[in-house]
C-alpha cells in the first residue's frame, strides 16, 4: 500500500472514530439531561399532587377519605399519572399502578421497567403520615426520544463520512 492511499485509510479511521465519539457523547449527554427533567417534573408532579391531596383530607375530615382517594386517583389516572396509597399497616387501599411495580421506599425515586414501559415512581408518606401515596408517570417517550435522536446522529455521522471519503480521495 502507498503512503498516500495508507494516509486516506488513516485520516479516514480516525475522523470515523472521534466524529462517532462525539457523537454518542453528545447522544448520551442529551438523554442524560432529558431524564433529569423528567425527574424534576415528576417531582414537582408529585409535590403538588400530595399537597393538595393533604389538603382535601383535612377540609373533609374522616369520613370521606376514600372517597378523596378515589377521586385522585380517578382525576390523575385521566393525567397518565398512577397512584397508590396505603395505609400505616402497609396494606394498599386504592391503586392504580400496574401490576408488576415494585414500591420503593419512602422519600424515594426510582426508575422501573413495567410490561415494557419505562415509569418513574416516588413513594412518600402523606396525610399526617396516615397514608403513603407511591406517584408512578410513564416516560417511555425517553427511550423514542433517544431513538430518534441515536437515529438522526447516525445519519449525519454516515452523511459526514461519505463527504470525508470523496473529499479524501481526490
Amino acid at each position: 500500500m502507498k503512503f498516500k492511499e495508507k494516509t486516506y485509510l488513516i485520516t479516514l479511521v480516525l475522523f470515523l472514530i472521534f466524529l462517532n465519539a462525539g457523537i454518542f457523547s453528545l447522544a448520551y449527554y442529551t438523554q442524560q439531561k432529558n431524564a433529569d427533567s423528567a425527574e424534576k417534573l415528576c417531582i414537582s408532579e408529585f409535590s403538588v399532587i400530595t399537597e393538595a391531596f393533604e389538603d382535601d383530607i383535612l377540609l373533609l375530615g374522616e369520613t370521606g377519605r376514600v372517597q378523596v382517594i378515589r377521586s385522585f386517583i380517578v382525576y390523575y389516572e385521566q393525567k397518565d399519572i398512577l397512584l397508590q396509597f396505603t395505609d400505616t399497616n402497609e396494606k394498599t387501599v386504592l391503586s392504580s399502578l400496574p401490576n408488576g411495580a415494585l414500591v420503593p421506599d419512602a422519600h424515594t425515586l426510582s426508575t422501573q421497567r413495567i410490561n415494557g414501559k419505562r415509569f418513574i415512581l416516588i413513594s412518600a408518606p402523606v396525610a399526617f403520615s396516615q397514608y403513603t401515596m407511591t406517584y408512578a408517570k410513564d416516560v417511555s417517550y425517553l427511550d423514542e426520544d433517544f431513538k430518534s435522536i441515536s437515529m438522526v446522529f447516525v445519519l449525519t455521522s454516515l452523511g459526514a463520512s461519505a463527504l470525508l471519503a470523496l473529499i479524501l480521495f481526490f
